[in-house]
């Protein structure tokens, strides 16, 4: 009869580092929490972003939100999803600063679901994501990228300098 020792044993006495250590549990030792909350997502904004200033435990942060439209399937199966999203401090200030309406852009954080009673009573809810990182998929707008075929052959810039 083969016999294998429990997880956490093995994980205890290894040489990996304590960081990288899961417990029995299926929790992080160091962080003490569950390392895989994470969403990933590629999409188009649905509106320009906005910026307010909120108070969180005694001091004051910028928050930048926006809500991303995610395409599913395709022909009659086809649909949409909407993903609200929060950037926050200097991530924030670099959405607010760059994204537009109908930009799309890839985006990485945690995930949560908000829910709510609306007006007539029922239920809605909202998946929310916490930015983390964003890649901008598309060109960003007031940026001209101009790229000539033909070789620059004036040596203005040159005599300038010298």
């Amino acid at each position: 009869m083969l016999f294998f020792p429990p997880v956490h044993t093995v994980l205890k006495e290894s040489r990996i580092p304590r960081a990288l250590q899961i417990n029995k549990h299926g929790i992080n030792a160091k962080k003490g929490r569950f390392p895989m909350n994470k969403m990933t997502l590629i999409g188009n904004l649905t509106r320009d972003p906005e910026t307010r200033t909120v108070h969180r435990m005694g001091a004051e942060s910028s928050v930048t939100n926006f809500t991303v439209a995610v395409n599913e399937g395709f022909g009659d199966r086809k649909r949409t999803e909407y993903v609200r999203i929060a950037a926050w401090n200097g991530l924030g200030s670099t959405c607010s600063l760059y994204l537009k309406k109908g930009m799309k852009v890839y985006a990485e954080g945690s995930v949560s679901v908000s829910a709510w009673l609306n007006a007539e009573g029922s239920a809605v809810g909202q998946l929310e994501m916490r930015l983390d990182r964003i890649e901008f998929l598309s060109k960003v707008f007031g940026t001209e990228d101009t790229v000539s075929d033909e070789p620059d052959d004036s040596d203005d810039d040159i005599d300038a300098l010298l």
